[in-house]
């Protein structure tokens, strides 16, 4: 295309201004029908294999960060009202390491055997992670359908931003596996884990570029239906000794060690928690793809304040990285490259209860469970809780007085008294203490004490705690896993140094399940398909070769020059004519231009337009 012919960025911003939601949503149907189409034949060969010999395909969901720096303007009452072009499109959140005041996020869809985008999905500020992850699912559900795969033969890779139990509950709806970092750490808080985390770790992990090693537990099945969690899930956690001289930005400090946790779907018996653990880490893969976008693509660009348009131009991005994998793969097939992701190992001495023994996860809080009495000597003493109030200028729970167990006088003198007793997921006791809503309204120190805007018709609620008091040091309440929880396998670089959990006496060893084998990563050279293509068209050249005529030329002739052509000087518009006039004397050329390659062209010309998918 001739550089006349291409679009300016003013051009290109007003038709993207024209873009409208109906305009975007048939484009990305169209894009996700183009995937289905024409995208890799031989992805059946691709995927993860675990020890068990079970192949699973990886799927990395993602955000990324647009910023934008705004200009400083002048809001005095002289000025007209403040309006930037970029308000529709950003709004403040998390910028990343991103330089500006206002942001985009946009959520990304890839498999990352084969680097192909499945989707995006934008949105101001930090976006809508709950919605995009949903539309995800829904793509990634119709990839599998497409391919005749079932959803479990999937593995969704999240960040820790997903890791909450919304999220995952989304993912466990559509039956699809997931490895995530978790970052609700009140699990730490439970005294079943408190537990294992007190004996010797059976694991260890290093860290491929900092060589840093972690201590591994792999926990198992849990089940904590108080969290939030409608399904059981598989938790891992890490600990590394607290460094002060070094800056942990992730994780949870608890005494000298900081913790971190890993939730994922996958059996014990295919993966080890160093194994996930190197499988999560190994997301850089889809960092530098994100990268490679932004360098080849230049995605992630401004082109437009309109949402619709910002992202229709995104998904053209997408739309056109995917076609230069398909056409690089046309032009060099490539086999499927195995990796060896972790060597094999030599099987351990496994041990449970039974051979049959059904899978039951480790309940962490049981919200079914019945409330102890207020008097219970499992609980300390009762303290009053501090609340948000002392932060904006109002009574806090500390100004209240604590007369008995069952009254509590405000800082006006009024008696209130013990409305309910609830229990925590940590096994806390909560009582409650109200009073009458009319004390409140006619009470002269409301205004400090009730919320900005409250009509006081509930009065003031306070609430009392009666912290679990821990298990004795000397005595630890022993928890025994099923089988499938202590089926953990160590890899041969992996140091064994005992138990998670003494079993009992009367329980057997067990043979461990066949998980010796290595760890196998298949995936397409796809770096290489796309830059060989572009390398090969850069190559593409114009010949321009002279051709003599038949007639010989005739021989020079030396002529005089004047004093104004040996000076240099202008000459005039005749004189410029006919020096400028063809003759056929004159020396012609051969111009050759070199096309795509004929394999490019017969996998074209193979090509046919498939039927659109409808959402």
């Amino acid at each position: 295309m001739a550089a006349a012919t291409v679009p300016g960025r003013l051009d290109l911003s007003r038709f993207l201004s024209d873009i409208n939601t109906a305009a975007l949503e048939q484009l990305r149907t169209l894009f996700e029908s183009d995937l289905l189409v024409h995208g890799f034949e031989q992805t059946q060969s691709c995927g993860l294999v675990d020890r068990a010999g079970n192949q699973f395909w990886v799927f990395d969901v993602d955000g990324t960060h647009q910023t934008t720096r705004q200009r400083s303007l002048t809001t005095t009452e002289s000025y007209p009202e403040l309006h930037r072009r970029s308000q529709a499109a950003t709004a403040k959140g998390y910028l990343g390491r991103g330089r500006g005041e206002v942001t985009r996020t946009r959520s990304t869809v890839s498999l990352s055997h084969t680097s192909e985008w499945l989707g995006t999905f934008g949105a101001a500020g930090n976006g809508t992670p709950g919605e995009d992850l949903e539309r995800a699912c829904g793509v990634i559900g119709r990839y599998l359908q497409q391919h005749q795969q079932p959803g479990m033969k999937a593995i969704i890779r999240l960040d820790g931003y997903y890791g909450l139990p919304q999220f995952v509950n989304r993912i466990q709806h559509h039956q699809f596996g997931y490895l995530l970092r978790c970052r609700d750490y009140a699990l730490l808080q439970h005294q079943a884990l408190q537990a294992r985390l007190q004996q010797t770790p059976k694991q260890e992990w290093m860290h491929p570029e900092s060589h840093q090693v972690r201590e591994v537990f792999d926990v198992g099945l849990i089940d904590d239906g108080w969290a939030g969690y409608t399904e059981p899930i598989r938790l891992i956690v890490v600990r590394t000794p607290y460094n002060p001289n070094r800056a942990h930005r992730v994780g949870k400090r608890i005494g000298d060690f900081i913790y971190e946790l890993f939730i994922t779907s996958l059996a014990q018996a295919g993966l080890t928690g160093p194994d996930l653990l190197s499988l999560y880490y190994g997301r850089g893969g889809f960092e530098k793809q994100l990268g490679d976008e932004d360098r080849e693509g230049d995605c992630d660009r401004w082109c437009s304040w309109h949402p619709d348009g910002q992202e229709f131009w995104q998904i053209l991005s997408q739309w056109v990285w995917n076609w230069r994998l398909w056409a690089g793969f046309a032009h060099h097939p490539q086999a499927v490259r195995k990796t060896l992701w972790v060597p094999p190992q030599s099987p351990p001495e496994m041990v449970s209860e039974s051979p049959s023994a059904p899978t039951i996860p480790l309940t962490l809080s049981d919200i079914n469970a019945t409330c102890p009495p207020v008097d219970s000597p499992d609980h300390g003493p009762t303290e009053v809780c501090s609340a948000w109030a002392r932060s904006i200028g109002k009574f806090s729970g500390q100004d209240f007085k604590l007369l008995d167990e069952r009254t509590l006088q405000c800082p006006a003198g009024h008696r209130m008294y013990r409305r309910e007793v609830r229990q925590n997921r940590l096994g806390d006791l909560l009582i409650l203490f109200g009073i009458n809503p009319r004390t409140c309204q006619q009470c002269p120190l409301k205004e400090q004490c009730l919320a900005e805007g409250s009509k006081g018709t509930g009065g003031r609620r306070v609430t009392v705690i009666r912290k679990k008091l821990p298990l004795e040091p000397n005595v630890p309440t022993p928890v025994y896993p099923s089988s499938s929880i202590s089926e953990t396998s160590t890899p041969s670089h992996v140091e064994d140094k005992g138990s998670d959990i003494d079993p009992p006496a009367s329980s057997p060893p067990l043979p461990s399940p066949p998980s010796g084998q290595p760890v196998l990563w298949l995936d397409f050279p796809t770096t290489h398909l796309r830059r060989d293509l572009s390398h090969q068209l850069r190559q593409h050249q114009i010949v321009i070769q002279s051709v003599l005529p038949h007639r010989p030329l005739p021989g020079p002739q030396i002529e005089p020059i004047t004093r104004d052509q040996r000076a240099h000087r202008r000459l005039t518009w005749t004189q410029r004519w006919n020096k400028n006039t063809l003759t056929d004397a004159v020396v012609h050329w051969n111009v050759q231009l070199f096309g795509i390659s004929s394999a490019v062209l017969n996998w074209l010309n193979k090509l046919k337009p498939g039927q659109p998918v409808i959402n």
